[in-house]
């Protein structure tokens, strides 16, 4: 082989490494994200949590003034009061949890509903001695007539899939139906919402295997890439002229 084209070789081989070294970080992330946990919130404890989606269906009777609204993945309600009349919502076993008022809000800190909050997995019920039935205890935390807070009746509450999302996970499914109470200037109002489940791609486990296929055959491309590079031990070296040297053991003259 002459100069010129040895030349003209020598660049292409770390070309192909270069290539295939970006190669195999793409298909890294690929596969990173096909593999991955989808868990996005509650510090990871969810699995499946951007397949859910939560939303209001009705409010009877309506409320005007009363703006609400949850979070697509149910993580949180948030309400706004306009009325300038006093708006109350009920916790979990029909106590008052938030009071709006033209001053702002107040949390009941001495309710069921307070004490679940503040864990965002519920394993146990808070022990008696943590709520004072039937006494108030209220908390200024806005002085804005909004607040957003995290309620445990809007999204799935476990680590296991629903039945009927664990026998098709594929296709949308209605988890179940959820309400939440008001009462607004004294009188009760009902906040009513679905959770559904959305599906979950079917061709995921597809790419995965792409991924890794297509991971392969670089991790392939690169040692071919490789082997070009490294020098053979045998390969004369090119001398003058483009004549290669030969090494040999010398002669002595008689």
């Amino acid at each position: 082989m002459t100069s010129d084209a040895l030349r003209r070789r020598l660049p292409t081989a770390p070309r192909l490494v270069v290539l295939a070294l970006a190669g195999l970080l793409v298909i890294g992330w690929v596969i990173g994200w096909a593999a991955a946990d989808p868990a996005a919130a509650h510090g990871g404890t969810f699995p499946d949590l951007r397949y859910y989606r939560s939303a209001i269906t009705g409010i009877d009777p309506p409320a005007p003034g009363v703006s609400i609204s949850v979070a697509a993945d149910g993580e949180s309600v948030t309400l706004t009061d306009w009325t300038r009349a006093a708006v109350t919502v009920l916790g979990y076993a029909g106590e008052p949890y938030l009071l709006f008022t033209p001053a702002g809000v107040d949390e009941n800190v001495n309710s069921l509903t307070a004490a679940l909050n503040n864990v965002q997995e519920i394993r146990t019920l808070p022990s008696p001695s943590a709520v004072e039935p039937g006494r108030a205890v209220w908390r200024h935390v806005s002085t804005a007539p909004t607040f957003t807070w995290h309620d445990h009746r809007i999204h799935w509450m476990t680590q296991q899939r629903p039945p009927v999302v664990a026998g098709d996970p594929h296709h949308p499914h209605r988890v179940f139906d959820w309400a939440m109470q008001l009462t607004v200037d004294g009188r009760l109002t009902t906040v009513r919402g679905s959770l559904i489940w959305v599906g979950e791609p079917s061709h995921r486990r597809w790419v995965l295997l792409l991924a890794i296929g297509l991971l392969a055959a670089a991790g392939v491309a690169l040692l071919l890439a490789r082997a070009r590079v490294a020098p053979r031990a045998d390969r004369p070296s090119i001398g003058r002229g483009g004549q290669p040297n030969r090494v040999g053991r010398p002669t002595s003259r008689v």
